[in-house]
């Protein structure tokens, strides 16, 4: 995955996304249009129907990358948009990956946002809280992006939010790379 991803042109500048169709299956390209913080992707293209989606996070000039770990407010929109029955993604996918990437194209690991079966349950007999639960998110989110909270508060707000999730079937996992760790719950280089 890591060589697939940085092989590709800019891709510590732009947005890069994928899907994979089956559990162990490969990533297909899933990109329309590259933007410096988004990409456009069409899933309707796809054959069958996509288990997950990967997509990057390049690291811009000045930001801290300890930001870029966790999916944004608009990442996981798709969450309350399938309470709602208008995701953009199919139900069979229940997972996202988020793989920052260092100005120079290397990839520092990725983060997985999984929803589990008691997720899809809370989905159907509380889908409020589903709503409250990104509302919340998209909150921090919000907070940290126009400078409301410094970077230690949205760290220790973040790990509460995904920790405090967790018992209802929203699971996170961060992976590094070789070169970089996990320090309280985000990716950072290895040698800081």
């Amino acid at each position: 995955v890591k060589k697939v991803v940085e092989s590709f042109p800019r891709a510590g500048e732009l947005e890069i996304a994928f899907i994979k169709e089956r559990r162990a299956g490969i990533l297909v390209g899933a990109s329309a249009a590259r933007m410096r913080n988004q990409t456009m992707v069409f899933y309707n293209s796809f054959t069958r129907s996509p288990r997950s989606m990967l997509h990057t996070h390049p690291i811009g000039r000045g930001q801290d990358v300890r930001a870029q770990t966790y999916p944004s407010a608009h990442d996981l929109y798709w969450i309350v948009k399938r309470v709602e029955g208008e995701s953009p993604y199919p139900d069979t996918m229940r997972t996202i990956h988020v793989m920052p990437m260092m100005r120079d194209g290397r990839a520092m690991g990725f983060s997985t946002i999984h929803l589990g079966n008691r997720w899809l349950r809370v989905e159907k007999e509380n889908p409020d809280h589903v709503r409250k639960a990104w509302d919340y998110f998209s909150k921090i989110q919000q907070a940290y992006s126009f400078g409301a909270i410094p970077m230690a508060e949205y760290v220790d707000r973040m790990n509460k939010f995904f920790v405090e999730m967790r018992p209802f079937g929203l699971m996170i996992r961060v992976t590094p790379y070789p070169g970089f760790k996990v320090e309280n719950g985000f990716l950072v280089p290895a040698g800081k």
